[in-house]
């Protein structure tokens, strides 16, 4: 229920480093035993939080709907030599793996949605992911310091020669934490209840409609508890997050999903309206 991607795709073992890339948690391109994959490890300058919040988005964007990446976990040795951005070493214990696909990052600019051919899907969803995990990410709400970053969606290439492409939600990284580290204090009620939105760059709005927008509260209201113990069940110990801060991320992810159902067609009303003036339909 969980899965992300293909349920196929299960890397065991690490052939060769391509790069290293120096974004925030420093990943590098690898080969696997099942292919070309990016390698998100311990060791990386964020820590260990931040794999944690990479494995939860990237999960319960798949388990919303959404289109992701690929994702696995893989053993990496103290025989692997991984060279990670930011002059680190991947260091040995569980590391994420993202299957590579081929493609271009979002650009933010006129048209290029429209290429894709699930942005009409996608979108509305993207939205509500993003309000619910308060990922700062992709379009933080106003008033943060958080810079726009539309490259955390992809166009991946279609298989086929005359395929579209397709819009992928990627990078969760900093979702929930905000890239600090994950504690006690994520089901405080004032982040639970965190009403500003999440996700919604001006070009979107063409696609986020009332109609288009209730398919995935509707689905949204089908997370409860048991899905998030199950779902916080699989982050590796070596990734330290304790017992106390993985029941936090629970209730939040329970409590949060009831809240967004139930206030996040309001929030877009009020913030289409303040931006453009415009009744939101």
């Amino acid at each position: 229920m969980l899965n992300a991607g293909s349920e196929a795709w299960q890397p065991t073992t690490f052939k060769r480093w391509v790069r290293s890339i120096p974004t925030s948690t420093g990943p590098a391109i690898i080969v696997t035993d099942a292919g070309q994959a990016l390698i998100k490890a311990l060791g990386n300058k964020e820590g260990p939080h931040a794999l944690a919040c990479e494995w939860i988005g990237t999960k319960l964007a798949a388990w919303l709907g959404l289109a992701t990446f690929d994702i696995a976990i893989i053993g990496v040795t103290a025989d692997d030599e991984i060279p990670l951005g930011h002059g680190r070493m991947a260091e040995p214990g569980p590391a994420i793996v993202i299957r590579w696909e081929v493609g271009e990052p979002w650009s933010n600019v006129p048209g290029q949605l429209e290429q894709t051919s699930n942005h009409e899907s996608m979108i509305p969803g993207i939205v509500v992911l993003d309000t619910w995990l308060r990922n700062l990410d992709r379009h933080p709400p106003l008033g943060t310091r958080w810079k726009l970053r539309p490259d955390n969606l992809f166009l991946s290439v279609g298989k086929g020669l005359t395929d579209q492409p397709v819009l992928k939600a990627i990078d969760h990284s900093a979702c929930l934490g905000w890239g600090r580290d994950l504690t006690e204090a994520l089901a405080h009620i004032h982040t639970v209840r965190d009403d500003r939105l999440y996700g919604l760059f001006p070009l979107f709005r063409p696609f986020v409609t009332r109609s288009s927008i209730r398919p995935w509260l509707q689905r949204l209201a089908e997370f409860d508890q048991h899905v998030g113990e199950s779902l916080v069940g699989t982050i590796p110990t070596e990734w330290n997050v304790s017992t106390k801060v993985r029941k936090a991320i629970v209730e939040l992810l329970s409590r949060r999903a009831s809240y967004v159902v139930d206030t996040i067609e309001k929030s877009i009303e009020q913030a289409i309206m303040s931006e453009t003036g415009k009744l939101w339909l």
